[in-house]
């Protein structure tokens, strides 16, 4: 689809692992994406309708958020 969009979101090494809710802000303002326990680098998740709105059809695409783990230094 060229109406579907792609995002990396950044998430914890604790979210990553054991799951929660994060902030994502897309076009129609912020959106809350639960992410599932055990989420991997990478993983991509489907928000249907947050993509762009194609002139012709009036049809939204759909939002691919994909996820980016942080993991932590060991400097702090």
């Amino acid at each position: 689809h060229h109406d579907d969009l792609t995002k990396v979101f950044d998430i914890t090494l604790k979210t990553a692992i054991f799951g929660g809710k994060v902030a994502i802000q897309t076009f129609d303002g912020d959106i809350n994406l639960k992410v599932p326990a055990g989420t991997k680098c990478g993983q991509k998740f489907r928000v249907r309708e947050k993509g762009v709105t194609n002139r012709k059809t009036k049809v939204k695409g759909d939002l691919f958020l994909k996820a980016n783990v942080l993991i932590p230094s060991g400097d702090t």
